[in-house]
């Protein structure tokens, strides 16, 4: 491979204590969110209540991760390029906004903790996913960890997948598989690096990955989420080629439709003998966005909560586990102990998420994250891993929009979001010396996703 960008060092080179002390509470605290999201589907087959007691091992995974995302920014040297002294000021400023969110709530609601998790667990992984994808000889960590939760991932959504026999999208949403598909949607990310691996195996899993997250899609009739599938599709087939040329790997223009192939054949395949009845789900779909034009509930949503907020809370927000009292609106919480009923503590949209829970001050901060990232279009097209990074968080930004990707269940895919606004902010530095140091040898290219 030539012509490509020096995005990470040797695989070969040594790490540091401090460094594999990160990485190993960072493959903990990720893993730990994986085996949380288990009992679900795993109590539909053996009857072995003491399985619940994994779900709340979940509530340990975001603080491993920002325990890893500490390590890493105050216990490893500077062998790596890391952010730039502008978006090190703002992570400081991000984080210490944050805080003061959370001090907010204890101030004010200290006795509902479930309302702050909702906020808190995405923040740590977000925070945590930059700290760790800016230092660029992690690279092989995240990729490798999340190339290896895809066949997990893929096994545990087809089995939740199997209880559903009908199209009645209510029956499909209620399925043990509905909510568990973060699993696999890491895999948007992954089909855009697919024509850099060099191991076939890491490419058929990325096929057979996006195959079982578009069937459950289509089983769910979500929206959106098939709209975004369909995005990264479009952009493998149109966009990757030549991002590809440029980056020296042209070999794998070709390798590609073979695995489409293979591809369009597996999900034929599921299609046919798989779960739910695939072609009634797909018309009730299509019915769906042919009413979207009438669908403005998600909008009427989102002027509700603004016309409730006061005009401090516009400007700094109800603060993490905020919420409103007797809406009546679907994503209401029935009943909570303490507070009553109707409780409303999320909204469909995700990009007002930050204004109700942070004010314009916490949706200012964010997009300034985003746009550094948007800013970098040339330098993304110069590389697979870079383009894969730009794509998947402005992916993430656009598509906020219209449904909400940041909660308590999104946690792994906000993480990724974070990994790839770090790396991709962090990319376009040289090393810096630290006295003392040796200075490793760049790397071409992705050379070290295959080792």
């Amino acid at each position: 491979m030539s012509g490509a960008v020096d995005l990470q060092v040797r695989s070969s080179i040594p790490l540091t204590s401090g460094e594999r002390r990160a990485e190993f509470w960072f493959q903990a605290g990720f893993w730990v969110l994986i085996v949380s999201m288990i009992p679900d589907v795993a109590l539909k087959i053996v009857d072995f209540p003491a399985l619940r007691l994994l779900s709340y091992a979940g509530h340990f995974g975001p603080f491993l991760l920002a325990w890893s995302a500490w390590l890493t920014y105050s216990g490893t040297p500077r062998r790596a390029p890391f952010l730039t002294p502008t978006y090190r000021v703002w992570l400081v400023v991000f984080i210490a906004w944050c805080l003061v969110l959370i001090a907010r709530f204890f101030a004010l609601e200290k006795s509902h903790r479930f309302l702050l998790i909702m906020d808190l667990y995405p923040t740590l992984g977000f925070v945590a996913g930059i700290v760790i994808g800016g230092k660029l000889i992690h690279e092989r960590l995240w990729d490798r960890t999340y190339m290896r939760a895809l066949f997990p991932g893929i096994v545990i959504v087809l089995a939740g997948l199997s209880g559903i026999r009908t199209a009645v999208r209510d029956e499909a949403v209620s399925s043990e598989a509905y909510g568990l598909e973060v699993l696999v949607e890491p895999v948007l990310f992954m089909l855009l690096t697919l024509d850099s691996r060099k191991r076939n195996r890491d490419r058929l899993v990325i096929v057979i990955s996006l195959v079982v997250y578009l069937l459950s899609q289509l089983l769910f009739q979500k929206r959106a989420p098939v709209t975004r599938i369909t995005t990264f599709v479009v952009a493998f087939a149109l966009l990757m080629p030549l991002v590809n040329q440029r980056a020296g790997l042209t070999k794998a223009i070709v390798q590609r439709y073979a695995f489409g192939v293979a591809g369009a054949m597996l999900f034929v395949f599921l299609a046919v003998m798989g779960p739910g009845r695939i072609e009634e789900s797909t018309v009730a779909l299509q019915r769906r966005f042919e009413e979207s034009s009438q669908d403005t509930y998600r909008q009427d949503e989102v002027k509700l909560l603004w016309s409730l907020l006061t005009p401090t809370e516009k400007a700094i927000g109800k603060g993490f586990g905020g919420y409103f009292i007797g809406l009546g609106l679907s994503t209401s919480i029935e009943y909570m102990s303490g507070i009553g009923t109707d409780v409303h503590a999320a909204n469909h949209i995700g990009a007002f998420w930050a204004i109700f829970k942070g004010g314009l001050v916490l949706f200012v901060l964010l997009n300034l994250a985003y746009l550094g990232v948007a800013l970098g279009v040339i330098r993304a097209m110069s590389h697979p891993r870079l383009f894969a990074c730009w794509f998947y968080v402005l992916a993430h930004v656009a598509f906020q929009g219209i449904e909400t990707l940041w909660g308590q269940q999104h946690v792994v895919h906000v993480l990724l979001v974070g990994l790839c606004v770090g790396h991709f902010l962090a990319s376009g530095r040289a090393p810096e010396k630290e006295a003392g140091a040796a200075q490793p040898e760049p790397s071409a290219g992705t050379a070290g996703l295959a080792a």
